[in-house]
């Protein structure tokens, strides 16, 4: 077993025994990890370096295809339900990055002006973020995968496998119970790094809301077919309002400049 395994299996441990750290405890621990993490090859963009920053607010959602833990934070008490995901794709981690940095702004400085409840999962495909792939274990594209009218068992490119079935996936199939559990008033999946603030559904106002704050281009299409999409799955067949946060090429603390407000003026004053 690898350090990333033995990593995820103590988190995965002490989450489902409800074992929690001191604050003093977590930091040192933190730490340690980071040194651990970087000196087992993984890269300082790597989504799982963050979420151990303060790892006492991340919960075991579910897992992948390949048994790793997917976690999750719930902030607030509100009626309307806001999901924000990252890391559909495993080769986008800067986009998980920017959910955990979105959580702990939430969690840790803003909570008591939150007027909704929000559901943060950074890491929909920690498989994909471990070999740094597109895809998850299986070598299918999640965001190929969903069970829309326009789902084909057809690929353009073996990145984009849409897999054997519709919702053949386990992180498909939790991404959905999602859905069913909140009935989300908002969603917003974070990926990179075409630019631009993708919408589906009755969104557009909101994608303008955002892009007032990070000057980004707003567009109902992201530019070529994406048949099984999430994007397609929510807010096209279900109406939910849904965008798609399309990074720039650029460093996650300049992301985070540019989406700090951006992010918090649609999710936490809806």
């Amino acid at each position: 077993m690898n350090f990333s395994q033995q990593l995820d299996s103590f988190l995965l441990t002490n989450s489902t025994n409800n074992f929690y750290l001191s604050q003093t405890i977590m930091k040192h621990l933190a730490a340690i990890l980071l040194l651990f993490l970087i000196a087992s090859g993984c890269q300082t963009s790597d989504p799982r370096i963050e979420l151990s920053r303060h790892f006492e607010l991340w919960k075991v959602l579910g897992s992948s295809a390949e048994g790793q833990p997917i976690y999750y934070n719930e902030c607030g008490t509100g009626d309307s339900v806001v999901l924000v995901f990252g890391c559909f794709h495993g080769d986008e981690q800067e986009g998980g990055q920017l959910v955990i940095r979105l959580a702990e702004l939430v969690n840790l400085q803003r909570a008591d002006s939150l007027k909704n409840r929000i559901v943060f999962v950074p890491i929909v495909n920690p498989d994909g973020v471990a070999q740094r792939t597109r895809t998850n274990a299986n070598g299918v594209d999640i965001n190929r995968n969903f069970p829309t009218k326009n789902w084909s068992a057809e690929a353009t490119e073996k990145r984009y496998t849409p897999g054997p079935s519709p919702a053949s996936e386990p992180e498909t199939r939790l991404v959905m119970d999602l859905l069913e559990r909140y009935k989300p008033a908002l969603i917003i999946t974070v990926h990179t790094a075409l630019h631009v603030i993708n919408y589906d559904g009755p969104a557009k106002e909101i994608a303008e809301r955002m892009a007032k704050h990070n000057g980004y281009r707003v567009s109902a299409s992201i530019g070529y077919p994406t048949p099984g999409s999430f994007g397609t799955y929510a807010g096209v067949e279900r109406n939910i309002p849904t965008i798609t946060l399309e990074l720039p090429p650029v460093a996650i603390d300049e992301s985070w400049e540019q989406n700090r407000e951006a992010m918090w003026t649609v999710i936490g004053r809806r």
